[in-house]
């Protein structure tokens, strides 16, 4: 599996850090899911998120 935190990178996104965790996988389940964990769709570089 993958692991279950995640440092943002520059130039990500929830959109991106969801494509990356489920290539194959429509992606807008991870990223609502991830977006209400965080309370927010913005991330910063160096933000450690925990990934569902």
């Amino acid at each position: 599996g993958h692991p279950a935190s995640y440092t943002v990178q520059a130039g990500d996104s929830l959109w991106s850090i969801a494509q990356r965790m489920d290539p194959s996988g429509d992606p807008r389940p991870i990223v609502s899911q991830l977006a209400s964990e965080l309370g927010t769709y913005s991330v910063i570089p160096g933000e450690q998120i925990t990934l569902p």
